[in-house]
């Protein structure tokens, strides 16, 4: 399965969660106030002065943020040559969320562990919060990157999956296996982000955009500090 045919994935999950909800709207792949302008890395956040811009790597801010749900990646610690885990976690979901697809950067010198080198998979274990999961799948992105994350050096990974109706809870959504460089140095920090694209999704079963919007606008980023 090339990594296009991954992003597919997304929004054929759309369409069959849309008919299993009865839905007629599946134009909710599309965040609202946020264009896609071929390709180039997108800050999902309306209001640039506020919190939660983890998508342009900034500080969020979530004693003023919305209520709403919360996607965080992990602040982790790892010794050179060693292979870490990069949780990816969710709060705030209320009643509960139904399907995601999301896309993670990382510096380039970091390597997804991957499973099969033929389909890119990376390796991955989900956690509580997607128990109930009735499919997923994690890729890293190879070809046909956008100019920011060459421009930026950036590698990224896309894992989405879907439940039936709002199985998705509170708590850690997976988690992926990354190689730590052996020449990386004490003290150094590699940054993890979110990665804004049009097919990304984060929706209870209303499939509703506002639900989206407010997790988007929130997300926050996270660290990898080598000791």
């Amino acid at each position: 399965m090339s990594f296009s045919k991954a992003v597919s994935l997304t929004a054929a999950l759309v369409l069959t969660f849309s008919a299993l909800c009865s839905c007629g709207d599946n134009s909710s792949s599309t965040l609202s106030g946020v264009s896609s302008d071929s390709g180039q890395k997108q800050s999902a956040v309306s209001n640039p002065s506020g919190g939660g811009d983890a998508a342009l790597g900034g500080e969020s801010d979530t004693t003023e943020a919305p209520a709403g749900a919360i996607l965080k990646l992990g602040d982790v610690t790892a010794s050179p040559g060693e292979t870490v885990e990069i949780p990816l976690s969710v709060t705030g979901t209320g009643e509960g969320w139904a399907l995601c697809g999301l896309h993670i950067t990382y510096p380039e010198e970091l390597k997804p562990v991957i499973l099969d080198e033929a389909e890119t998979t990376v390796k991955h274990k989900v956690g509580d919060a997607s128990e109930y999961r009735t499919s997923s799948i994690c890729m890293e992105w190879r070809d046909n990157k956008t100019d920011y994350l060459m421009d930026n050096k950036l590698g990224c990974i896309f894992f989405t999956e879907m439940f039936n109706g709002n199985g998705g809870t509170d708590g850690e959504i997976a988690r992926f296996f990354f190689e730590v460089p052996l020449n990386a140095k004490s003290g150094d920090v590699y940054p993890l982000d979110f990665y804004y694209q049009e097919s990304d999704l984060f929706m209870d079963d209303s499939m509703n955009t506002a639900y989206q919007a407010l997790a988007f606008e929130n997300w926050q980023g996270g660290t990898l500090t080598i000791n």
